[in-house]
């Protein structure tokens, strides 16, 4: 969808921006094609891979001629060989070309046919490919005749516009007629895959004769059957007649239709002229045991059914006599999907002979699938279709009526989604015929939205007979959130019977445990007895009793709330009372508050943290008063957490520089989880100060749970007082608060601070131990990802570089950073011991593949043996794959081979390029 000038742009800058674009060049519009592949063509020597899809786009001159030497090197493995599948892509002179490269010049291939001709041979022109193959048309292992004979006939369609190729093809199956299967499977499926423009009127005689040789064979398989069947598909185009006759010879003769989706691989046109022959077919298969065939047909032919007269009719039929209910359910849904005015024609006398049958499970089908048309798929539930035909919904009510545990739930949820209207008024038959159809969720839930008329005989806990019922115990149903839409009486009734559950001792305490929170959401019902049960003898259901006491919103369970804070209730009473308070005003909650006793740990944070939250005129008063006094380390954290939503307050910032210096560290290290977010520049500067301060303590736990998270504090620091105490945590002598440090750093400095960076690391110099963890955090990231990062790599250089026992871990650093300049000037001055070559080694794939010609160029031209020993290892890694070795890289090869020195002479001697290529010692 981009314009063609900002793909040209982006294939320019980086072909990765476009993704894996290859596959879908051809489905682009000319305009954006010949864009992409003129950016191309200028970037080519940075990007030679990338023109695997746009070769084919260019026109052939020189410039794609040097573009694709440079595609061919670049496309090449190990061994000098393209895939197969980068070839198919190739304009066909190329491809031709790159064929006769494999099949005669690559050393490698020589000893594999497999891998020299296979998908490659069939580019090369026809005598070209005579004689590559010939020495294995008659070769006595069935794989390498099949190998051979592929490539023979796929030709033509390599080569559509030479008429005589189909004839030497064809010519070549006839006269192997004897072939096992597998070979013969092979011809004939390299034979489905011609183009449709190939097939020829002349052609035909042929295939009859190949078909007729290969339905003689007693080894037919069943991969071969089902090939032979598609390819009499492909050919109805041709001539349908002749198509259609033999499609039935083969399906008679075989036993089946092995292609499930035949009809469409036929072309509209094919349909138009094949459809007296394609009925003829399916005439066929119109018994009971060809109805499978006869619907994957239908199915495959989809939305053109009706080019094929009198199939539909057919399909209607065999539906209306078959005696297996799934292929009429599937004759059916062909219908309803593709032939929806026939289906409705025959949808009454279908479903009466399916209720005659007793195929239930049928009709619920047709009841969801209705009004789905073509490829659409029922969608769910709340986005309604048009009501039901009328046919189904009288299937349907006759279904429900039944009242059985099997069917009727479904009938009457399909009823209630599709025909309400319908629902509705079967609704009050059923209920006279069982009351204990409420027990069914579709019923209950449109009687509670709908008819709360027919509450009344359900919500006082009477005992119900029925379908769903034993008779053995009251019926108490609950209706979830729907009780606002009561009467105040039915109400106040339903709640009675739940306190009669409630009351009964006997009761098993989830039935209890529902009642009891059903009572909150019983708008007009008192909840008088609800505030009684907080003093219930059972302790489950006291606690649940307490915790949902919050729930009822006019406060009623308040006053309880607070009682309960006094005694073994409170764990959970505070809890409760959190959502009552929050919903009176806060002057009032805050009094309320102010008598709760503090006794107990959790109540005591609990009321803390509310006394914060309230923001009362009080509040903060009370939260200052609460930090002279010696609490318990909990309460100290809560009221830290507390005075988050007082920071405005100059008074919240002694308290937490009272906490900085507390003696529990714990209790410290919460300040970093100040908001800083909600702070103004001048508080900002106050909270980078004190998490400092924090840094500076004596407990590592402390310091090292900042600096893991100073990564994402929101603090902007603009004073630096925090990165400065982070810099100084970078000489720790423990190495994982060091590497904490190095990762905080990355993570805060800016340009604008790389002086101080650059003091800090040469300082750090000092403790070799402590720069290597450092500087082993700093390679742990993508150090090229980030303009700063790569910054503050190069201070780390500039620190260490003049430190011999440094120098493996500084070229390390060095080469992250991906310039070749800097690293080749690091190493000019560096002394090169085992280590540091093994560590400059390791480094060089750290390069970014356009860097690695530059790279090599100028460690190849050092005076130092040691630099150039790099460059062949550089070398290796610029003539990798998807490079390849170009005319350059083989001439920077014979000069390292040539060096005076043994370490870099012996290893570029070990470095191959394909043979057939490869310059030599």
């Amino acid at each position: 969808r981009l314009p063609p000038a900002l793909l040209a742009r982006a294939m320019a800058h980086d072909p990765a921006l476009l993704g894996a674009f290859g596959p879908e060049v051809r489905t682009l519009s000319p305009d954006r094609r010949a864009a992409l592949a003129t950016a191309w063509l200028a970037v080519h020597e940075r990007f030679p891979i990338h023109g695997t899809y746009l070769l084919r786009h260019l026109p052939a001159d020189p410039a794609r001629e040097h573009a694709y030497l440079m595609w061919s090197f670049a496309a090449r493995d190990a061994d000098g060989a393209i895939p197969v599948a980068q070839l198919a892509e190739l304009p066909i002179d190329l491809a031709a070309r790159e064929a006769a490269r494999h099949v005669e010049e690559v050393v490698a291939l020589a000893t594999s046919p497999h891998r020299r001709l296979a998908g490659i041979a069939r580019y090369l022109a026809w005598p070209a490919l005579e004689r590559a193959v010939h020495d294995h048309l008659g070769h006595p292992e069935g794989t390498m005749r099949a190998l051979a004979i592929r490539e023979l006939i796929a030709h033509p369609g390599v080569y559509p516009d030479d008429a005589a190729l189909p004839a030497r093809a064809l010519a070549l199956i006839t006269a192997r007629k004897f072939e096992q299967d597998p070979v013969r499977q092979t011809m004939l499926g390299e034979l489905e895959r011609w183009p449709r423009r190939l097939w020829r009127a002349a052609h035909l005689p042929a295939v009859a004769q190949i078909v007729r040789d290969a339905l003689d064979a007693a080894d037919l398989s069943l991969a071969t059957a089902t090939i032979v069947q598609r390819l009499i598909a492909r050919l109805f185009g041709v001539d349908p007649a002749w198509a259609a006759t033999w499609l039935a010879t083969a399906i008679q003769e075989r036993g089946g239709l092995y292609d499930a989706n035949l009809g469409a691989k036929l072309s509209d046109d094919d349909l138009r002229v094949a459809a007296p022959h394609l009925v003829a077919i399916a005439k066929t298969w119109a018994t009971q045991e060809r109805a499978s065939w006869l619907v994957a047909f239908a199915a495959g032919l989809g939305p053109r059914l009706h080019f094929v007269t009198g199939l539909a009719e057919m399909i209607a039929k065999v539906r209306d006599a078959i005696a297996w209910e799934a292929f009429a359910l599937q004759l059916t849904e062909v219908l309803a999907r593709w032939a929806p005015a026939l289906h409705a024609e025959t949808l009454p006398a279908a479903l009466a002979r399916f209720a005659k049958r007793n195929w239930h499970a049928a009709i619920l089908s047709l009841a969801r699938l209705d009004g789905v048309t073509g490829r659409d798929r029922p969608r769910a539930r709340h986005r309604r279709r048009a009501p039901l035909a009328p046919p189904l919904t009288a299937a349907l009510v006759q279904l429900a009526r039944k009242l059985d545990d099997r069917d009727s739930p479904t009938a009457l949820a399909v009823l209630r989604d599709r025909d309400p209207e319908a629902f509705d008024a079967l609704l009050i038959e059923l209920i006279a015929d069982d009351e204990s159809v409420i027990a069914l969720a579709p019923v209950r839930t449109w009687i509670d939205r709908h008819r709360q008329d027919l509450l009344d005989g359900y919500i006082e806990g009477r005992t119900i007979r029925g379908q769903w019922s034993t008779g053995k115990s009251r019926w108490i149903m609950t209706f979830g959130a729907g009780y606002h839409r009561w009467s105040p009486a039915q109400c106040e009734r339903h709640a009675a019977a739940l306190e009669a559950i409630v009351g009964d001792a006997e009761r098993d305490i989830p039935a209890v445990l529902t009642a009891l929170t059903t009572w909150p959401q019983i708008a007009w019902a008192s909840q008088a007895r609800l505030v009684a049960r907080a003093s219930d003898g059972r302790p489950a259901v006291r606690e649940k009793a307490i915790r949902v006491l919050a729930r009822c919103d006019a406060g009623q369970g308040v006053p309880t709330l607070l009682a309960c804070l006094a005694d073994d209730r409170a764990r959970f009473a505070i809890y409760g009372l959190r959502r009552a308070l929050f919903a009176m005003p806060p002057d009032r909650a805050l009094a309320l508050l102010a008598d709760a006793p503090m006794r107990k740990l959790t109540v005591g944070k609990e009321v803390i943290r509310l006394t914060g939250e309230l923001r009362a005129a009080a509040a903060f008063a009370r939260l200052e008063a609460l930090s002279r006094a010696d609490l318990h380390r909990d309460l100290r954290i809560a009221l830290l957490r507390a005075l988050w939503d007082h920071l405005d307050h100059a008074p919240t910032w002694a308290i937490f520089e009272r906490a900085v210096a507390d003696p529990d560290w714990v209790v410290a290290s919460r300040l970093a989880d100040i908001p800083a977010n909600r702070l103004t520049a001048a508080l900002d500067a106050r909270l980078s100060a004190l998490l400092a301060r924090l840094l500076d303590r004596p407990e590592p736990e402390a310091r090292l749970g900042l600096l893991e998270r100073t990564r994402s504090l929101a603090v902007a620091d603009r004073p630096r007082a925090l990165l400065a105490a982070i810099l100084a945590r970078l000489a720790s002598p423990f190495d994982d608060e060091a590497r904490a440090a190095m990762s905080a750093v990355l993570a805060r400095a800016a340009d604008d601070d790389l002086p101080l960076v650059r003091t800090a690391f040469r300082d750090l110099t000092r403790d070799p131990r402590a720069f290597h963890a450092a500087a082993d955090q700093l390679l742990a990231h993508d150090i090229r990802a980030r303009a700063s990062w790569r910054a503050i790599a190069a201070q780390l250089v500039t620190a260490a570089v003049a430190d011999p026992r440094l120098t493996p871990i500084t070229l390390r650093v060095a080469a992250r950073r991906a310039h070749p300049a800097d690293f080749v000037a690091t190493l000019a001055t560096a002394p090169l011991d085992a280590d540091a070559l093994s560590a400059a080694l390791s480094a060089l794939p750290s390069f970014d593949a356009d860097t690695l010609p530059a790279l090599v160029a100028a460690l190849a031209s050092s005076p130092r043996p040691e630099l150039r020993r790099l460059a062949v290892a550089a070398l290796t890694l610029d003539a990798a794959p998807a490079r390849g070795w170009t005319a350059t890289r083989l001439a920077q090869l014979t000069a390292l081979r040539a060096d005076p020195s043994p370490l870099v002479a012996g290893a570029a001697a070990r470095l191959w390029p394909p043979r057939e290529h490869d310059p030599g010692w």
